[in-house]
């Protein structure tokens, strides 16, 4: 970039000092990329924050599921869940995951895969429709 282009931000905008179109009205090839840059920054907003990710990480999710919800050789991945799960559906499942593995077909494949066996966890109904949101939102 040449020494009199300046990147300068103002607000949430940001402009380049001494940027000139050329005169036949194409704009620079550098431009296709700064624009989505700029618009992926975010403006500075903080992403959104779950409780349900903290009751992710203590409820020792991660040790069966990963960090990142990738999965491991003792859980499945938890990612991409609203192909089969409704925000109800995944509360009965974490209320009683063996009754519901019983009687779903696909549970049943999974949990011959994966060794480690859902276990029940006792937290309010609070908690586990956080746990959902996040599971259900923060869906990759």
């Amino acid at each position: 970039m040449p020494a009199s282009i300046r990147p300068a931000r103002r607000g949430c905008i940001a402009t380049l000092k001494g940027a000139r179109a050329p005169s036949a009205g194409v704009p620079h090839p550098w431009l296709a990329v700064l624009i989505p840059l700029v618009l992926l920054t975010g403006c500075g907003r903080k992403p959104r924050e779950y409780p349900g990710r903290a009751l992710f990480l203590g409820a020792f999710c991660v040790q069966c599921h990963g960090e990142n919800r990738q999965g491991t050789k003792q859980g499945p991945p938890l990612k991409q869940l609203t192909r089969y799960w409704t925000a109800e559906s995944l509360l009965g499942y974490l209320a009683d995951p063996a009754a519901t593995v019983e009687t779903n077909p696909r549970l049943k494949d999974l949990s011959y895969l994966y060794p480690a066996l859902m276990p029940k966890f006792n937290m309010s109904d609070t908690d586990r429709r956080e746990l959902v949101r996040f599971l259900l939102e923060v869906d990759e």
